[in-house]
């Protein structure tokens, strides 16, 4: 496959309180609030169209790419072969664009827009196949590499686990329960949030409380 775009890296925007309005500080100056994210972070997502260009792949849809097609190269089997992108490609645009369409019309039901395919190999990563069209006449995939199901289950259960634990606290005590969890100490917090140390140590008192927590490593743990 070739590129036509090269793909970028980003920064997230995140609010730790979705119930509650911005902070003036925040509305006025929002790179007190970007955060800085590694590739693994972001969306793995690139789009190809049906002659195997790439409009635009993120950094790490290249990754989950590579790994996707380095895994079938480790078996033998010639069956496998139809596995790798470059296969996939032609085969779930006939697939979407043609089989299931007709399918769909004869069961008068809506056609579908995606298919989810998990690795023949890999238990930990599938495949979203999503159909879009660049231009007319032109159909493409816009391809996300994901979690496989399992994995995707328990994840989600932890997230879930970890808004539960977050609802109980403040704005001001979960932004810095999250700094906590991403490894930051006191005074690194104290600077990124442009606030005292002391108010820092109070706040993380105030979370040990709410929490029943007896320290640091335990919010740490809870979190993670």
């Amino acid at each position: 496959m070739y590129r036509s775009e090269q793909h970028m890296s980003g920064l997230s925007v995140r609010r730790t309180d979705t119930n509650s309005l911005w902070q003036p500080s925040e509305l006025t100056d929002p790179c007190t609030i970007a955060e800085p994210m590694a590739a693994q972070g972001l969306p793995a997502v690139m789009c190809v169209a049906a002659n195997l260009q790439v409009h635009f792949s993120s950094t790490e849809a290249d990754r989950q790419h590579s790994r996707w097609d380095a895994a079938l190269r480790t078996n033998p089997s010639a069956q496998l072969r139809m596995w790798a992108i470059e296969s996939l490609v032609p085969m779930l645009l006939d697939l979407l664009t043609m089989r299931l369409r007709r399918q769909a019309r004869d069961r008068n039901e809506p056609a579908p827009r995606g298919i989810r395919l998990p690795h023949p190999l890999l238990d930990d990563l599938a495949l979203l196949a999503e159909l879009m069209e660049t231009s007319p006449g032109s159909p493409a995939l816009l391809l996300s590499f994901v979690p496989s199901s399992s994995d995707h289950a328990a994840q989600s259960r932890l997230e879930q686990r970890r808004q539960q634990v977050l609802a109980q606290l403040t704005p001001s005590e979960r932004r810095v329960a999250l700094h906590v969890a991403e490894g930051l100490r006191n005074h690194e917090i104290a600077e990124r949030i442009h606030r005292s140390r002391r108010t820092i140590e109070c706040q993380l008192n105030a979370v040990y409380r709410k929490l029943d927590l007896r320290g640091r490593t335990e919010l740490v743990r809870l979190l993670s």
